[in-house]
């Protein structure tokens, strides 16, 4: 128990502490636990208030929807009021011949699609892959932001953090990876760069207690069933545009938010498949650390219909042929270059990617539709070599009928929020479809 003086003088420095100092001060607490308690708190103190914090920072963003602008925003307000200048601008305005002149070079930045960069950020990534320059005095750390639904999470600030190091600079902090719930993760990414930027030596005392571990705030996966799936085009159109209604008890979501769904494959291309294969439908396998049949992980667990690049080199490496680089169904590749037997089939399951998650806006309101949720989903129709098509999410869930169970989660959007109840609001949405305005 604190002695009455150092209660009050505790009570005083935590009540008028801002959020990021508090979060500081609940690391440096562990750490002096963890590291043999007063003696060596007075060590830690002494080294931590025998270094100044720099006076200018450079934090850049690579953005495609708005997050990391945001998020690097707030960022750079936290580091002004600890009294530090701060250059805060988007990848596609930075000058990258300012890179040789950067001392403490901060990246926060997203992965779109299929582990790609953000459209923002492909000047700087192309500067950094065509040129060498000297960045040896650059000390940098990045935070990305990601999907850990999406096979190569966070994929675009593993790779820039890489480039950088490359090219010669010094990582202050490993590459800290965020998952769609990034605010808490990201604010104490924030307190490692600044407690390791006061060490003075870089190594954070911070960082003793707590792992530079990359991030993952997950998501939680609800369930639902379908109450309703109308056709929206009348009779003879030529498209198909579904209005789904999901019930959902005690789903938390706002007007903007997404829908995450995992679809299941088609159930003849899985049976196409296991018979080209020669595999046992039933038999259990082990992927990705699930055990489950052929039959279950080739339906509900893992990507075939429309393989990226890298997974086709792969899968040519392990048949030993030679096949040209593009995108190609499993289907298809068992076709044209099949496999010898059923154990070389289990070494090209092993290198298949799980299905990745689709996202509708989301069509519908908590206050007007409780316990419900409501999307809109266009049937995305398409020819190959004259064979008709449709989307694998879009034609999975136009196919299901009422009561079908179905699991999903909640993809917030806080750069779409509307604003006081009061306020007039007009909606321009080229190209967005009707979900929104819904």
């Amino acid at each position: 128990m604190l002695a009455t003086v150092k209660q009050n003088a505790f009570q005083e420095l935590v009540s008028g502490a801002s959020y990021e100092e508090i979060v500081w001060m609940n690391g440096f607490l562990t750490g002096v636990l963890s590291a043999g308690g007063a003696a060596s708190a007075a060590a830690e103190v002494t080294t931590a208030t025998a270094h100044k914090l720099p006076s200018k920072i450079t934090i850049v963003y690579g953005t495609e929807t708005g997050n990391t602008k945001s998020l690097a925003a707030r960022l750079a307000a936290a580091a002004k009021q600890k009294g530090i200048g701060v250059k805060l601008a988007g990848l596609d305005q930075y000058r990258v011949s300012d890179l040789t002149k950067e001392q403490y070079f901060f990246v926060v930045i997203s992965t779109q699609g299929d582990g790609d960069l953000p459209v923002t950020a492909v000047k700087f990534h192309e500067y950094l892959q065509q040129n060498d320059p000297d960045i040896s005095r650059l000390q940098f750390a990045v935070l990305a932001l990601g999907d850990s639904s999406y096979p190569l999470f966070c994929q675009a600030g593993i790779v820039v953090d890489k480039l950088l190091e490359d090219k010669g600079g010094k990582r202050l902090l490993p590459v800290w990876q965020c998952d769609t719930e990034y605010e808490e993760p990201a604010n104490r990414w924030f307190q490692q760069v600044l407690d390791t930027l006061s060490s003075g030596d870089g190594a954070a005392p911070l960082a003793k207690a707590v792992a530079n571990a990359a991030v993952s705030s997950g998501k939680q996966v609800y369930p639902g069933s379908i109450l309703a799936s109308i056709n929206l085009n009348d009779r003879g159109s030529a498209k198909e545009t579904y209005h789904i209604e999901i019930a959902a008890e005690s789903v938390a979501y706002q007007p903007g938010d997404s829908l995450g769904i995992v679809p299941e494959n088609p159930e003849d291309v899985v049976q196409e498949i296991l018979t080209l294969a020669g595999a046992d439908p039933s038999k259990e396998i082990v992927y990705r650390g699930t055990t489950g049949s052929w039959y279950d992980l080739f339906k509900k667990k893992i990507n075939v219909v429309y393989l990226p690049e890298r997974v086709v080199r792969k899968y040519a490496e392990i048949v030993q042929q030679d096949i040209p680089g593009t995108r190609m169904g499993l289907a298809d590749l068992l076709k044209i270059y099949p496999v010898k037997d059923v154990a070389q089939f289990e070494q090209v399951t092993d290198i298949l990617e799980p299905i990745a998650p689709r996202l509708y806006s989301i069509s519908s309101s908590p206050a007007a539709h409780e316990d419900e949720i409501h999307i809109t989903v266009a049937k995305d129709k398409f020819e190959v070599n004259g064979e008709t098509g449709y989307g694998l999410c879009s034609g999975f869930l136009s196919a299901l009928p009422e009561q079908t169970e179905i699991s999903f989660y909640i993809h917030p959007n806080k750069q779409f929020r509307l604003p006081a109840p009061e306020k007039v609001i007009i909606m321009f949405g080229p190209g967005t479809g009707i979900a929104p305005f819904r």
